[in-house]
């Protein structure tokens, strides 16, 4: 146990070192104002509820999916480019090695980018699958009421975006966000 809180705490710190890397002011942004400001750590007050724990939740993703920026990185390890664009979301890329029915902070099944303006891939959110055939409920997710899981039967998926690298003024939750065109 002592080693998961250290190992959560690592994480918690990479991720808000993490969070400076890219400010609203980088050449590769979306939009004005799309990114996160430097020194944010999950989010603001205005998108995320104030609990420390979902807070803590949330930069677990993030610190865990850093590296994802690279979208070579993503594919050397299992993700697919699954030619999926949903507007308002992004392009998806699936991992289906970690597609069960286990909800797991630092390991999403998807990953979600958006194109840029100046070309390429810039990771925006995650997105956590659990399959219809493995759970007749939606997962229990992340700490508290927010997120709320879509049961997509076309695709016999419980799914939950959480837009951890791009803000959704629609809410971290929100299946659509309006920065992504």
């Amino acid at each position: 146990m002592k080693n998961k809180l250290i190992m959560l705490s690592v994480l918690v710190i990479a991720a808000i070192a993490f969070s400076g890397c890219e400010t609203a002011n980088s050449p590769d942004n979306l939009g004005d104002s799309t990114y996160l400001e430097k020194g944010n750590a999950a989010y603001g007050p205005e998108s995320v509820p104030m609990n420390s724990v979902l807070n803590q939740e949330l930069a677990l993703a993030r610190a865990s999916t850093a590296k994802y920026h690279n979208v070579q990185t993503a594919l050397a390890d299992g993700y697919v480019d699954i030619n999926l664009y949903i507007p308002n979301m992004g392009w998806h890329y699936l991992n289906q090695s970690l597609a069960d029915e286990h909800f797991e902070v630092d390991k999403p099944e998807l990953l979600v980018y958006a194109e840029k303006p100046n070309g390429g891939l810039r990771l925006v959110a995650v997105e956590y699958a659990v399959p219809l055939s493995l759970s007749n409920t939606p997962p229990e997710g992340f700490t508290g009421n927010e997120d709320v899981w879509s049961e997509n039967v076309g695709a016999g998926l419980w799914t939950l975006h959480a837009w951890v690298w791009l803000h959704n003024p629609n809410g971290v939750f929100a299946a659509f966000n309006p920065n992504v065109p």
